[in-house]
């Protein structure tokens, strides 16, 4: 395996893993306060990377505020999710996100829908319906998770357009994101009475999380993205995500579970992979 493919399977097993580790702390931590602290260090760390780097932190400016903004609601989404839900449920409906960008690039830029992008979203939703219980078992969680991996795809189709571009240092690009996310949160924090402290016994826990399951996975992700190319990223992130996350929620933490749940998430994991492989050869053929 080359350096670039250990990147990403790193990233991927860390992402994965991380919502079971990072539950716990939510506990002590409101989802907004545990945002702004992870996106502020985070961003900290792409910005002095950036102006040593004598890159110009200011360039699209205004693509990195939108970008953000769209982060922003993502990631509180995706933590509120995951305070109210399950690690394994994070890790598996977070994932939706990928087959949701078809049917947004087509409002938003007439792209066209295939039957594969049907299907697999069809996929998905019976095994989302055997990993949560029904419709029963569908809670408030679960819904903050759906509406998480919408935005995820609304900034997926919005980053491909300027993390493309020649003149684009994606640490830059980074650092913008990052701290308008901090910025949006800490907001919002200050608006609503939140408590910006964070209690002194969690605090070093805390700042590790952050460094290991988001800023070294950014770190990486930038790294390797010079040398990858998408459907290694779309099956690593699509398949060995979510079955990471699953693994270590149910089989290291415990969470409870059962067969039926187990072949729901299997199911999702198997329509991720199927889009994920035909949108790549179909993109290929058309060049």
């Amino acid at each position: 395996m080359n350096k670039t493919k250990l990147a990403i399977v790193l990233v991927a097993f860390l992402w994965g893993s991380s919502f079971a580790f990072q539950k716990g702390i939510l506990d002590f931590i409101d989802p907004v306060t545990f945002t702004f602290y992870n996106f502020l260090l985070t961003g900290i760390i792409f910005l002095i990377y950036s102006v040593y780097k004598k890159k110009n932190i200011f360039y699209r400016i205004r693509e990195g505020i939108l970008l953000g903004s769209l982060i922003t609601v993502m990631e509180i989404s995706q933590m509120y999710g995951l305070h109210l839900s399950t690690a394994a449920n994070t890790s598996f409906i977070s994932n939706l996100g990928m087959l949701f960008i078809p049917y947004l690039g087509y409002i938003i830029y007439k792209h066209k829908v295939t039957l594969i992008d049907t299907l697999a979203l069809l996929g998905a939703g019976i095994g989302m319906y055997f990993l949560v219980g029904g419709l029963d078992g569908l809670g408030f969680g679960d819904l903050f998770l759906l509406m998480s991996a919408f935005f995820m795809a609304f900034y997926f189709l919005m980053s491909e357009r300027y993390e493309g571009e020649s003149g684009v240092h994606l640490s830059v690009l980074c650092a913008q994101q990052f701290l308008t996310v901090s910025v949006l949160s800490g907001i919002y924090m200050f608006f609503s009475g939140y408590d910006f402290v964070v209690p002194k016994d969690i605090t070093s826990h805390f700042v590790i999380l952050i460094i290991i399951f988001t800023a070294l996975p950014y770190t990486l992700i930038q790294w390797s993205s010079k040398h990858s190319n998408e459907m290694m990223v779309s099956m690593y992130d699509g398949v060995v995500e979510p079955l990471v996350g699953g693994i270590v929620a149910w089989f290291i933490f415990f969470e409870a579970t059962s067969i039926i749940q187990i072949s729901g998430g299997l199911i999702m994991v198997i329509s991720f992979a199927i889009s994920a492989i035909y949108d790549n050869k179909h993109a290929l053929l058309k060049k």
